[in-house]
């Protein structure tokens, strides 16, 4: 079994405008169309990095998910 560091654990990121979904309920519906290949977990971002052409920025958009983690696990 690879190290925690290694391991990948399926998450979904969003941005939440008021008024849309609740997690548990976009979470639901992940679940009902992609069956197995839905997220374990969903992290609400206040916007998702990108870079001059558009493309996210995946190596910093890691690290806010990495920040979050162990907010969550500090606390």
């Amino acid at each position: 079994m690879p190290p925690f560091s290694q391991c990948q654990i399926p998450t979904g990121q969003l941005v939440v405008c008021k008024g849309q979904l609740r997690q548990n309920e976009i979470l639901d519906m992940c679940r009902q169309k992609l069956s197995g290949a839905a997220p374990d977990r969903l992290f609400v971002l206040d916007e998702i990095p990108r870079n001059d052409m558009g493309k996210i920025i995946r190596d910093e958009m890691k690290a806010k998910i990495m920040r979050k983690l162990a907010a969550t696990f500090m606390s």
